[in-house]
């Protein structure tokens, strides 16, 4: 529990850098004794706990993060998938002041911090530095959780000047276009892809398996990373098999980790059926394997059940439909469900569909709606890549699903290869 009017500081770090936490704890022992702060990390994580609704807890209550940055700290998932993004988006809300210590040299310009400036300079992290600039630099720090937790403080990142800020100060668009143009250079891209879940009937048992395949995988992918939120496109299809029409269900997402673990899902299942299906077995005996398998699957619901509240609606169409999954673990909560939305209009959307997950919503509408629409054209001169897949539709009433790249280190990213286009405005540009 929090001393009355004591502020909390969540300190974040790799275990591997523990050993600065008891260098932290040292110079904030003074504020601490007086109850002005609660120092609070994951070393107050008590056994037989959920450590991410621990972490989430500290983190949406705190007044202070201090993060030791190191390689290992932005290697870590846990860190890095959840953490992050909690403080950044509590940061947003709250006012949570967020402080980076510079343990050792990483590459912080490529990550979700970057905007931050670190209290030590990125060329001195303490790795390099002396004892006694060590111990000025946690000085530093106390001072500035002083000068935070002081009521009527004016405390902003400006006292912390860096080459960073200052240049975001005197030029911001000019660091802005460098950040681009370094990115760029860095980035890979991979195309996007449909997976398909192979059942030997439509029936209700598969709609069920594939429901919870669904939500296994969330698990088995997002169970390190923490809360995530993304949308897919989902339809039933056919299969031609030796002759033979199966059905069979399809998935566009843009987590290929998830894809792969929910493919192999299906996959093992139809295997399964099949080895039966060419064994030697009576029909008698073919017919206690596939119970067998059955009640395999009903326990492994049930038991899944009992940990996760699962609200799956996935709409078994012949036409994609667009659907949004939610992997929340600090409430033990798993959302598979259809997305409203059907526009063909970027104001429609709030990121404008910048972000992956909003261009599959849009494609879907494409797919409903069977027309192209072109209304305000900022939005496209803003975003080429929408302009590149429009202009596609518009021309040839379709996408190339081939086509759509997205970014390998942010699965959000996306672009479209449009090289006709692409002709014409450099032809233009000229």
């Amino acid at each position: 529990m929090l001393s009355n009017g004591a502020a909390k500081i969540f300190v974040s770090f790799h275990e591997s850098d523990s050993k600065y936490l008891e260098r932290l704890s040292s110079h904030l022992a003074d504020l601490e004794r007086s109850e002005l702060i609660e120092v609070w990390s994951d070393k107050k994580i008590l056994p037989g706990s959920n450590p991410l609704e621990e972490i989430k807890q500290a983190i949406t209550t705190a007044r202070i993060a201090i993060l030791f940055l190191s390689a290992n700290f932005f290697a870590l998932p846990l860190i890095s998938e959840y953490e992050i993004p909690l403080l950044l988006a509590t940061a947003q809300k709250k006012g949570i002041v967020i402080l980076l210590v510079m343990l050792s040299p990483c590459e912080i310009e490529y990550t979700k911090l970057a905007h931050i400036p670190p209290i030590n300079e990125l060329k001195k992290p303490l790795s390099k530095m002396s004892y006694n600039e060590k111990e000025e630099t946690w000085a530093k720090l106390a001072t500035i959780v002083r000068d935070i937790i002081t009521p009527g403080s004016t405390w902003s990142y400006s006292h912390l000047p860096s080459q960073k800020t200052a240049l975001l100060r005197t030029n911001p668009n000019k660091f802005r276009s460098a950040q681009q143009s370094t990115n760029k250079r860095r980035k890979q891209w991979r195309s996007l892809e449909a997976i398909t879940y192979p059942v030997l009937s439509d029936s209700e048992n598969s709609r069920e398996k594939f429901i919870h395949d669904f939500a296994y995988a969330l698990n088995q992918v997002f169970k390190t990373k923490g809360y995530v939120s993304f949308n897919g496109l989902v339809r039933l299809n056919e299969r031609n098999a030796s002759g033979q029409i199966f059905p069979v269900y399809e998935l566009i997402c843009h987590q290929p980790e998830f894809c792969e673990a929910f493919r192999q899902r299906g996959i093992q299942l139809i295997a399964r059926v099949l080895a039966y299906k060419e064994s030697s077995l009576s029909a008698e005996e073919l017919e206690v394997k596939k119970e067998e398998m059955r009640q395999e699957i009903i326990h492994e619901s049930v038991a899944f059940a009992k940990e996760w509240s699962i609200d799956a609606r996935v709409p078994f169409s012949p036409e994609w439909r667009a659907i949004q999954f939610i992997y929340d673990p600090a409430t033990s909560r798993i959302s598979i469900c259809p997305i409203e939305l059907v526009s063909l209009n970027p104001s429609d959307y709030p990121e404008h569909i910048t972000t992956t997950s909003e261009l599959l919503t849009y494609l879907a509408s494409f797919n409903t709606l069977l027309v192209g629409i072109v209304d305000d054209f900022n939005w496209y001169k803003a975003n080429y890549p929408l302009l590149k897949i429009t202009t596609e539709i518009l021309d040839k009433r379709a996408f190339r699903l081939e086509e759509i790249k997205i970014n390998v280190h942010d699965y959000e990213e996306w672009d479209y290869d449009n090289p006709q286009l692409d002709a014409e405005t450099n032809h233009y540009k000229l």
